[in-house]
């Protein structure tokens, strides 16, 4: 279906043409409304949304699995999926993490129900 729907594109009239066509391009081409693209074309666009999606590299997994043997050691091997998310949330995003101010931390800790002061870790 995809190889016929791109044989067709090869063949239509006004497509979005230059060195510089983004997937984001064709995409708003063939969703415009009243032209009925998007039903004729759904899998190329369901392709070209696939395509924006996919990382470029791996590194962000490789990192994250890198430090999931820091948090978690056979020290730690009992705790909970909840707990090791949030301890590798913490971990990963050191930089926002230095960035929050304590006193604010607090205050929001102040203004909430005893039962909405539990800090999932």
């Amino acid at each position: 279906m995809l190889k016929t729907e791109i044989n067709l594109l090869k063949h239509t009239d006004n497509i979005p043409k230059g060195e510089k066509n983004k997937c984001g391009d064709w995409i708003n081409w063939l969703t415009q409304s009243n032209c009925g693209r998007q039903t004729i074309f759904c899998n190329v666009i369901k392709a070209l949304k696939t395509f924006m999606i996919i990382p470029v590299t791996s590194c962000a997994c490789e990192r994250s699995f890198s430090k999931l043997s820091i948090v978690k050691t056979k020290l730690r091997s009992t705790m909970t999926q909840d707990r090791l998310d949030g301890l590798l949330t913490v971990f990963i995003e050191q930089e926002l993490a230095y960035n929050i101010k304590i006193d604010d931390v607090i205050d929001t800790f102040k203004n909430l129900t005893p039962v909405d002061r539990r800090m999932e870790l």
